[in-house]
């Protein structure tokens, strides 16, 4: 069983991009969002909730495991991925018992527990009142999804919410991109996704989509050095509005 050891990641310097363009085009058409850790913070619920699995079954002597050790392992990661990696010896009939008890896990831990991202009603707000469309792209499963954008009062907002393991792969496969740009009826000039993790980066890049990071689970510094033309806090960040400023929306 892989097991990594865990230590503290050290502090990066902020960092952000200025005098971004947000779509090629410069007409916008299409938003496509990721939920997990960037419409809200989930990755702290997610933790207990590995951490509760993972002791019992063993994982790192049983010990907790710490952020770092989920940062690296799990953030932004399939639960295919994630089980079959920590779980080699066991069959995919067990991973998959173990990776659904910790999605119940967590989902009775984010009941109630869920805070939108700050400025993320403004941002929705300003999308819908402009007719650009918006999707939702996740490796969470869809029970998950669903449980998270009624917690940030999301719930009906997105055209089309596009889960990873219902694709023909999920994150950092660019599929999930690729067919929620279909569904969307947009192409990447025309669009900008939103992504916190490296695997969804990763994806959005790979469907060739112009990316705003979110510094909830990387630095600035890693979302520019990752790939990200644009790197903020929360979607009240100025950098955000002035991008999009320049964008034509008819």
């Amino acid at each position: 069983m892989k097991q990594e050891t865990s230590c503290s990641a050290s502090a990066q310097p902020q960092i952000s991009a200025d005098h971004v363009k947000l779509c090629s085009s410069g007409t916008l058409r299409g938003v496509l969002f990721d939920i997990d850790g960037t419409l809200c913070d989930s990755d702290p619920l997610h933790l207990k909730a590995f951490q509760v699995i993972l002791a019992r079954e063993g994982v790192c002597d049983g010990e907790k495991i710490d952020y770092d050790f989920f940062k690296r392992n799990i953030s932004g990661r399939s639960n295919v991925e994630i089980f079959s990696e920590l779980f080699p010896e066991r069959g995919a009939a067990e991973q998959l018992a173990l990776a659904d008890e910790k999605e119940a896990l967590y989902r009775d831990l984010a009941v109630g527990d869920l805070q939108a991202m700050k400025g993320l009603a403004s941002l929705t707000e300003w999308l819908k009142q402009r007719g650009v469309r918006c999707a939702a792209v996740t490796n969470a499963p869809r029970q998950n999804a669903e449980l998270m954008l009624k917690g940030v009062g999301l719930d009906g907002y997105f055209e089309h919410v596009v889960i990873g393991s219902e694709c023909a792969a999920a994150k950092p496969s660019p599929e999930p991109y690729i067919q929620g740009m279909k569904l969307l009826g947009v192409d990447a000039t025309e669009a900008f996704a939103v992504e916190d993790s490296k695997p969804g980066m990763q994806a959005a890049i790979a469907a060739q989509l112009p990316l705003v990071g979110v510094t909830t689970t990387q630095s600035a510094r890693e979302l520019i050095e990752g790939g990200a033309i644009l790197a903020v806090a929360d979607f009240e960040d100025s950098l955000l509005w002035n991008a999009l400023s320049t964008l034509n929306t008819d």
